[in-house]
């Protein structure tokens, strides 16, 4: 696979409307953040912040993991009415599984929110996105499965517009609260819509199909953990700024020099989904295609992270006046996190989105979780020695030592898959 194949697949089957519409959507949530900014006070946006990370920790439990296993097995079945009929099965069962998350995360919350109370509304709002994202993405998913990128494109597209549009209004209106309850019902009306337009509840009559569903739910429930513990990679600054500062202008500072850089991993992102299910179809009967995919992506993608290195390192204490005066200071703390961000780029985003479709995700959820103790342990003692900017050093050089561990995996899986 040349670097010149490698960008005509975006071509292949509308893939570049997959890439182009992921990037839009990201483009769309950084200025509705950049909004929200704007229009809440710098102790109220803190608390949101905070109610977010925590939901963060939830979000790729999504109906139990099923949607990572949906992705990575459903690519195997053949005909449309068989990978409708997986798709209800998954969905079913997610169903069940968030309600229990639901209900357990509402009788935590006070408990999660103690040191910063005024995030507790927003939390018990928040925690109602389980179910309107598992239908939307259950319904993206299908897309991807028939390879009908175009439609996976337009649902992007749609939600992208919608949240543009009914989240600034709803924050204008009402506040947070108006924003959170419009984060809440918009992938709910847009996955419902779209599922009843892909007719995705046809059932052929006495016809049944038969799913292995412990792997199913085994590769999906370690598949989210090892998500999960790689979020916990930024998010854990967050509930320590909280937790030890106790300041939610701090968790705000933080949230704010992060918000660009950590949202130009999107182009790496943009990158796997676009590709996911062809390295899943790849992984076992082919993979020097997977190897030669990861050597383009590097070809590409060096470049681009040194771009963002020299775009940080002269114009971060201009970029950030974009998000108000009161956050001026933080320029230095945009610089580290855009040092983070380029390891992102160039290993632990692609590899350890590849890492679990090649038959690693207990593999990747370990690594996942070993650098998550390194990284409590030195941003605890970071924060109270160097304060935020300490945090955001050691969490930086997690992004580098993250990566490194995925490619010695990677490199060892290559030398046992090609003789």
């Amino acid at each position: 696979m040349a670097v010149r194949d490698f960008i005509g697949a975006f071509n292949t089957g509308k893939g570049n409307q997959v890439f182009l519409a992921t990037l839009f959507s990201r483009l769309a949530n950084f200025v509705v953040n950049l909004c929200i900014l704007r229009l809440l006070t710098k102790d109220d946006y803190g608390n949101l912040s905070y109610a977010f990370t925590i939901i963060s920790f939830i979000m790729p439990f999504l109906g139990g993991g099923i949607l990572p296993g949906l992705i990575r097995y459903g690519a195997t079945r053949s005909g449309q009415l068989e990978k409708k009929y997986y798709v209800r099965f998954a969905l079913k069962r997610g169903m069940g599984i968030s309600l229990a998350i639901l209900l357990t995360t509402c009788l935590l919350a006070g408990l999660l929110t103690q040191k910063i109370p005024d995030a507790l509304p927003y939390l018990l709002v928040l925690v109602f996105q389980l179910f309107g994202l598992l239908i939307f993405r259950s319904v993206g998913a299908y897309c991807m499965l028939v390879h009908r990128n175009g439609w996976y494109a337009r649902l992007e597209f749609t939600m992208s517009l919608m949240f543009l549009t009914g989240n600034i209004s709803a924050a204008w209106l009402f506040g947070g609260m108006g924003y959170v309850i419009s984060l809440v019902s918009i992938p709910l009306v847009i996955g419902l819509y779209y599922w009843f337009k892909f007719n995705l509840g046809d059932r052929a009559p006495n016809t049944s199909f038969t799913f292995n569903t412990k792997k199913l739910f085994e590769y999906g429930f370690y598949t989210s953990l090892g998500t999960v513990l790689a979020q916990l990679l930024y998010a854990v600054d967050i509930l320590l700024i909280g937790n030890l500062l106790t300041d939610p202008a701090a968790v705000a500072e933080y949230r704010v020099a992060s918000i660009i850089p950590l949202n130009l991993v999107i182009l790496s992102l943009a990158v796997m989904t676009t590709f996911t299910v062809k390295v899943a179809r790849n992984a076992e009967k082919n993979p020097q295609f997977v190897f030669d995919f990861y050597k383009n992506y590097l070809t590409i993608f060096i470049p681009i992270s040194l771009a963002i290195l020299l775009f940080f390192y002269l114009g971060a204490d201009w970029i950030v006046l974009i998000f108000g005066p009161q956050y001026r200071e933080q320029g230095d703390l945009m610089r580290i996190f855009s040092v983070g961000v380029a390891g992102g780029l160039l290993m632990r985003t692609p590899l350890g989105n590849m890492l679990p479709t090649l038959g690693f995700p207990k593999i990747n959820a370990f690594l996942s979780l070993i650098i998550l103790g390194i990284n409590v342990g030195g941003s605890y003692w970071a924060l109270q020695h160097y304060g935020i900017r300490g945090a955001a050093m050691v969490t930086s050089a997690m992004f580098w030592l993250s990566g490194i561990f995925s490619l010695v995996v990677f490199w060892w899986w290559w030398r046992g898959a090609v003789p």
